[in-house]
């Protein structure tokens, strides 16, 4: 009965984690269109890259959670080629969105330089909320790709290996990393989701005064 609750609970937090994951690939899908014309290569492909990505994302989970009590032969490869197939389109996914980003603050900056009053401050405002963005889109990034590296290196290091005589350690601390990694990235993705959705660490926009009447 207790692993019934536990597996019951394990399966509910992977399910969230799911949907947590697809809120922030649109959001950073928003973002990439917002920031790109909708001609450029990027915009073009964004759509699609975080389409398969989404289908992925899934598709792991649930060969994680039910190939192997299916008896399915090979349950092992499958879920190895899925993960790496998800970490492969998450970096270019994720990379596309800091280019973006990047590219969006150097012409706000630009745009500090060559303004002044209202519009400089404006354009210092934006500049403060596409940096936030870019901290936490390397955040997100950083702790996705150390979280599922982890996992994919204990599951290839799964069968023993007569050879060496730490190997029982080795696949031990790999598993330890990996729930410390995949707590925290929790935390991260919470983070990550709140900054994209502008609830934290977003600056109030300037206020502009209107201009008296009369020119005064």
């Amino acid at each position: 009965e207790g692993q019934k609750v536990q597996y019951l609970f394990w399966t509910m937090s992977h399910n969230l984690e799911g949907v947590a994951f697809a809120w922030i690939a649109r959001l950073m899908l928003a973002r990439i269109q917002a920031l790109q014309p909708d001609s450029s290569i990027v915009a073009r492909r964004s759509a699609p890259i975080a389409l398969v990505m989404c289908a992925v994302f899934p598709c792991k989970m649930w060969c994680e959670m039910m190939l192997p009590m299916s008896g399915i032969p090979g349950w092992r490869d499958i879920y190895i080629s899925l993960t790496a197939l998800f970490l492969a389109v998450w970096v270019l996914y994720s990379g596309m969105l800091a280019k973006c980003l990047i590219h969006g603050i150097s012409v706000v900056l630009k745009e500090v330089k060559a303004t002044s009053g209202a519009p400089q401050a404006e354009a210092i405002w934006a500049a403060k909320i596409l940096g936030s963005e870019l901290v936490a889109c390397l955040l997100l990034t950083t702790s996705t790709i150390a979280t599922w590296s982890l996992k994919l290196s204990y599951m290839m290091f799964r069968e023993p290996d007569v050879r060496r005589r730490d190997w029982p350690a080795v696949r031990r601390n790999l598993l330890n990393s990996f729930i410390v990694f995949h707590r925290f990235d929790y935390v991260v993705n919470a983070v990550a989701l709140a900054v994209l959705s502008g609830l934290i660490w977003q600056p109030r926009m300037p206020k502009v005064e209107a201009p008296r009447a009369g020119g005064f």
